[in-house]
């Protein structure tokens, strides 16, 4: 992962942490590498600049809080705080060395940037920008309110200019800078706009990365009025939303950086419309952005532009009305599946029994086998989480517990614990098992449901009479069931401490399955629409290239079977570590876990309009004014009418 970057005549230098500290090198256009000797053993190198024909690099011990080569977050409280200035010539080799005077240890002086100017160097950090000496010392500072930050800082000539933004890092303000008597000399204030970073054109104008929602343009910007006229859109390049910090003009083309990146990014000047366009729709899952414009980047056939319609019902309206007007997307990427029709989706089996590495096994079974719908399956998973519920085996030592078997229990126990946690209210319960019931009543292949079935009718009494309060008298207390959302393995290891490894996934109370379910947290579709099939499998191919152990940016479970495999055996033999603290997992924990995944076999469904039907008709009968069996009646008209005008 990269600290620091500069591209300069045919190379892009670049340093990153190593297993024992800072690493640094260069690579060219041609994709020649090299790796170059550091003058001593640094632990961090937190940026590059150029000077003149030679180049610097700020370099010293670890910042307070960073990322290490394995990418574990890692707090370093307090931090030594010691720097130095090293330089290179043209031909890489080292020149000097010049040590900074002060200790810069106080939270917000992680430097992000540095700057050659007449007499020494300036220095960007959240807290301040700072002016140092050819002696290493500091000659001033410039600093904000308590209300702002700099968020970067940009060369342009002798002129220095910097970005403050909020500390929602929206509402920026472009700074001009005055060197002599280190205080902010104007100011343009960008309203409900969030900028990036800057850089500069080919002929040496200030650029601005405007990534404000619905525009992620680079832009100009007129010092004068404040106007920011676009040079370009990120997307028409083929790069979605990207928080770049630098860009540099290079070998006719841009290099781009934002800390830590795992590559090279490098926007050439081409024909774009000699590829092949596509749009993916997305409901504004920020980890998309980077998987299409890293595919964008790694191929000369194909530009995918990103289209966010958010998850406002006003916008997943609009995208419906396009849709039904032949205007489809060509792929979709949505947290869970949204059903736009019958015929809106393309069925992606036959892309998985024609493709060679990314068939059926690549995936989970049982995860494939839920999403599976008359044989067509119209959504692929890509992360995913399972909820389900705890118990500890001394109270059910198996999965799929009925509503009998509860009561049977509780009866048992008389006051001694409660069923549930006290956030478990009767409206929270119906609220999840509605997201269960879904899969469970609704049929959305032939628009039909059975709500009216004396199970729902049950599991609306269970509602009723097992909901909690809402405040906190459980806390500390060890309930009967207990509520999991399982987005990370990490947490099944706590769930075996917790249970001191006498414990069962047993799902909620059903008649049939486990009473877990699989929660989508994203996943991918190819529309029906147009001729683009062949080209959008591409792009998921390459989706599922990319996924990681650790899910999609982190987050998730991963649909790949040979990634859930890789992560539980990275957990069991070495843990992963976070702010010095290492989590594993005991094999036991896994075997548990793979159980709980091998016999889920239910999706969740999150179908707004019918979850709201529920949770409507469901406050009647807990308020009183219904029965079981009629709010359920109710729920069964509406959903089949609902069901009927949405086929």
């Amino acid at each position: 992962m990269a600290t620091a970057q500069l591209g300069i005549r045919d190379r892009v230098y670049t340093a990153g942490i190593g297993a024992t500290g800072a690493v640094f090198g260069y690579s060219c256009a041609d994709h020649t590498r090299k790796t170059l000797e550091l003058p001593n053993e640094y632990e961090f190198v937190y940026a590059m600049c150029q000077d003149g024909d030679n180049y610097s690099l700020l370099c010293g011990s670890y910042p307070i809080a960073y990322y290490d080569f394995e990418d574990n977050f890692t707090l370093n409280d307090p931090p030594k705080g010691d720097f130095e200035i090293i330089t290179f010539d043209s031909n890489d080799t080292y020149i000097s060395t010049l040590q900074l005077a002060e200790r810069y240890t106080q939270n917000g002086f992680t430097f992000k940037q540095i700057y050659r100017i007449n007499g020494g160097y300036i220095l960007q950090c959240r807290a301040a920008i700072i002016v140092i000496d050819d002696d290493g010392n500091e000659k001033g500072k410039i600093t904000l309110d308590e209300t702002r930050q700099f968020d970067s800082l940009q060369m342009v000539g002798d002129e220095a200019f910097a970005i403050s933004v909020d500390v929602a890092y929206n509402n920026a303000e472009l700074h001009t800078l005055n060197l002599e008597t280190y205080e902010v000399e104007t100011s343009l204030f960008f309203q409900n706009t969030r900028i990036c970073g800057m850089g500069l054109d080919a002929e040496g104008q200030l650029l601005l990365n405007n990534q404000t929602t619905n525009a992620n343009a680079l832009c100009y910007v007129n010092l004068q009025t404040g106007n920011l006229p676009e040079a370009f859109l990120w997307a028409d390049v083929g790069l979605a939303a990207q928080g770049f910090l630098e860009i540099r003009p290079w070998q006719a083309g841009y290099v781009l950086y934002e800390p830590y990146q795992n590559y090279i990014s490098y926007l050439r000047r081409s024909d774009t419309s000699k590829k092949q366009e596509l749009t993916i729709a997305s409901d504004g899952n920020v980890a998309i952005a980077s998987i299409v414009s890293d595919f964008n980047m790694s191929q000369d056939r194909y530009l995918v532009k990103l289209v966010n319609y958010g998850t406002e019902d006003r916008s997943m309206e609009l995208l419906r009305t396009e849709i039904m007007a032949g205007k489809a997307p060509d792929l979709y990427c949505f947290k869970s599946p949204n059903d736009f029709g019958a015929n809106a989706y393309a069925d992606l089996l036959p892309y998985l029994d024609a493709d060679p590495e990314y068939g059926r096994n690549w995936f989970i079974k049982s995860l494939l086998t839920s999403m599976t719908e008359d044989g067509g399956l119209y959504w692929l998973p890509y992360t995913f989480a399972v909820d389900t519920w705890v118990a500890a085996n001394d109270d059910f030592d198996h999965a799929g517990i009925s509503i009998e078997e509860l009561q049977e229990r509780l009866l048992e126990l008389g006051s001694e614990r409660p069923p549930f946690e006290s956030f478990v209210t009767s409206e929270w319960l119906i609220g999840w098992y509605s997201r269960f019931a879904l899969g469970k009543f609704v049929d959305q292949a032939s628009a039909t449901c059975s709500f009216d079935s004396p199970e729902f009718s049950a599991a609306l009494q269970m509602c009723k009479d097992w909901g909690q309060s809402g405040g906190t008298e459980t806390l500390g207390q060890r309930c009967v069931l207990e509520f999991e959302n399982i987005q990370d393995i990490i947490r099944i290891g706590t769930i075996g401490e917790l249970y001191h490894d006498n414990y069962c996934y047993v799902g909620f109370p059903t008649s049939s399955g486990n009473g877990s379910m699989f929660e989508l947290l994203s996943c991918f579709a190819i529309s029906a629409q147009g001729d683009k099939q062949e080209a959008a499998w591409e792009f998921i191919r390459f989706a599922l290239g990319n996924l990681q152990p650790d899910g999609l940016l982190g987050v998730g479970i991963p649909a790949s079977q040979s990634a859930l495999d890789e992560r539980l055996q990275f957990l069991i033999e070495t843990g992963q570590t976070f702010l010095e603290f290492t989590h594993k997992i005991k094999p036991s924990d896994a075997d548990a876990f793979r159980a709980l995944i091998e016999n889920t076999s239910m999706v969740e469904n999150s179908e707004q309009g019918i979850l709201k039907i529920i949770t409507d008709e469901s406050a009647s009968f807990f308020a009183g004014s219904k029965t079981a069996s009629e709010a359920a009646a109710l729920i069964q008209n509406r959903v089949q009418l609902y069901l009927m005008e949405n086929r």
